[in-house]
């Protein structure tokens, strides 16, 4: 009886680090992904309020590894054939495991600023870039990270 008590319990808990989800801020509300639910669980990477960041102190480390998970996005995009057509503006919001493993990656361009094509490709390829990369940070507990993004073709390789 426990066991199956157990396992109702488990069934109703939200899914959580179940997989790796890459997902517009209006998808995911369609499928019922909360983005306040999700801020409710995973607490901010930093904050005004240090008391509310899991990495209060550190504030530049968090800005230096974020920047650097943008670029290896940016260049996994490009290796991928993904070019942008201009600069292509955005919001990001990304939920992150305590080791830095990607949770939810979700994301909002500006009106206007992609076609529906476009976007579904980017939707492809960001879906697999979130299996394989995380952030290079380690908090004491599950976090999150947001910002207004451009997007734009990475640079060249030397």
């Amino acid at each position: 009886m426990r066991f199956l008590l157990l396992l109702v319990l488990i069934s109703f808990l939200p899914r959580l680090g179940a997989a790796q989800v890459a997902i517009s801020y209006r998808a995911a509300a369609t499928k019922g992904i909360r983005v306040s639910h999700l801020d409710s669980v995973y607490r901010s990477a930093i904050h005004a309020d240090t008391t509310k960041a899991v990495f209060a102190g550190y504030e530049d480390e968090v800005v230096q590894a974020y920047g650097k998970l943008l670029q290896a996005l940016g260049s996994y995009l490009k290796a991928n054939q993904f070019l942008w057509s201009k600069p292509t503006k955005g919001f990001n919001r990304i939920y992150f495991r305590a080791d830095g493993t990607i949770d939810y990656y979700v994301y909002q361009f500006r009106a206007g600023e992609i076609e529906a094509v476009r976007e579904a490709e980017f939707q492809r390829l960001l879906t697999e870039f979130v299996k394989s990369h995380k952030i290079d940070l380690r908090g004491r507990m599950p976090f999150a990270q947001c910002s207004p993004v451009t997007y734009h073709d990475a640079p060249a390789a030397k």
